[in-house]
């Protein structure tokens, strides 16, 4: 006795699961790219901010 193949695997039912596949993959790289970004937009801010900092120190010494 052997177990059923799934009807998702039967050769007429292929194009329903690979559609189902892309449209999944789709989705979870719409969320990498949203996730990719925001850690994109924090190194920048951050970025910014060390830059800033230091150009301001360096403005101090050079008034000192």
């Amino acid at each position: 006795m052997t177990k059923p193949i799934h009807p998702l695997l039967k050769a007429e039912n292929r194009a329903i699961l690979i559609h189902r596949c892309m449209a999944r993959i789709d989705d979870i790289q719409s969320k990498v790219i949203e996730e990719a970004n925001k850690q994109i937009t924090n190194l920048a801010e951050f970025e910014n901010d060390a830059r800033q900092k230091f150009e301001s120190s360096r403005k101090k010494k050079e008034i000192m």
